[in-house]
């Protein structure tokens, strides 16, 4: 057992040459080959088109062609969105793009290693293009920093709603292996305030055995941090429950103090949360919600302070009550908004 696990630690791709993966290359081969709409309604499309476009692109042998069918059906889905004529066209064009982005990933199943860098690894659309394509794109761009930035396929699948695609058993056996903390990668963050994955970590199947007793890597799995995440808003809400049971109309409490500085450290988790996932940057009205989490705390330590000597004891715990979660509500109402528009239009 253990030779095995040895044998595929050294199966892993090494990050150079993850890098190395040209990625530009295919999205224009693959916009070429996916054309026209009587194509995907064929009944023998599974043998006259999509068979031979998978073998086509799976001979290439190339870990980064997943990203690029998604890449592709992102440009699809955004054509199909401008030009309303030919909306049924770019939607079946698309649809193909998932299509093919679902059998290629079963040909990387046989190596699960390689299975997850393919879906986990995040690729730079440029990757493998000339320098005047790249000055080109830049110049297109212009100051939208996420023209090039670098996606894993995953991303992409979440972000163009590539539901049949996530819902594989294929790509389903990755994700719940990911939750579970099973599967062990590291990820370049972008947006993270304190980032800890400065030193990248290749990929390998996690082994309680070898892991050290206090392995702080383990705080990343989704799953832990569910549960952490679950105790932090407990323990605030009992700190809350015994702050109204043994409040003092003279002076601030210990009570009091605990929960001021438990409510600081609720709002600076939010706060890094919402920055690690882009919803401030990409999100405009998130702009008003950022001041509303950096100043929360000052606010608190303000509102409690004029409370003690003019509001009525029972409005100041009502002060309380109402500021720590107004602003994840906020976010959250922000959220289902974009959603509903990106819906509606």
């Amino acid at each position: 057992m253990q030779h095995d696990q040895e044998y595929q630690s050294l199966l892993a791709p090494t990050p150079e040459h993850l890098a190395s993966v040209p990625v530009f290359p295919l999205i224009p081969a693959l916009k070429r080959d996916v054309t026209t709409l009587h194509w995907v309604g064929t009944s023998d499309i599974n043998f006259t088109i999509v068979r031979p476009l998978v073998q086509k692109y799976a001979r290439l042998k190339n870990m980064a062609v997943i990203y690029a069918c998604l890449v592709v059906r992102s440009h699809f889905l955004a054509e199909s969105s401008r030009d309303l004529a030919n909306a049924g066209v770019m939607m079946s064009r698309a649809t193909l793009c998932e299509i093919m982005a679902m059998k290629l990933l079963s040909r990387f199943a046989s190596n699960y290693i390689q299975l997850v860098a393919v879906l986990t690894t995040r690729w730079s659309p440029l990757a493998g293009a000339t320098s005047e394509i790249v000055e080109h794109v830049r110049q297109i761009a212009g100051d939208n920093h996420d023209a090039d930035s670098a996606q894993s396929a995953l991303e992409m699948a979440i972000s163009t709603q590539a539901k049949a695609f996530l819902a594989s058993p294929v790509s389903q056996k990755v994700v719940n292996d990911i939750y579970s903390g099973r599967v062990v990668f590291s990820t370049s963050a972008s947006r993270s305030i304190l980032a800890d994955n400065y030193k990248p970590r290749a990929i390998e199947l996690y082994d309680s055995r070898k892991a050290p007793f206090m392995d702080h890597y383990r705080l990343r799995v989704p799953f832990y941090g569910a549960i952490l995440e679950f105790l932090n808003f407990a323990l605030l809400l009992v700190t809350f429950i015994l702050c109204l049971s043994n409040h003092d109309k003279m002076q601030i409490t210990g009570w009091e103090t605990l929960f001021i500085i438990f409510a600081a450290a609720f709002t600076l988790e939010e706060y890094t949360a919402a920055t690690e996932h882009g919803w401030i940057s990409k999100i405009e009205a998130i702009n008003h919600n950022d001041g509303m989490y950096t100043e929360r705390p000052m606010v608190l330590l303000t509102l409690n302070n004029i409370a003690s000597g003019i509001i009525t004891n029972g409005l100041r715990y009502l002060v309380h009550q109402c500021l720590y979660p107004v602003p994840k509500v906020c976010l959250r109402l922000l959220l289902s908004f974009d959603a509903c528009n990106k819906n509606l239009l």
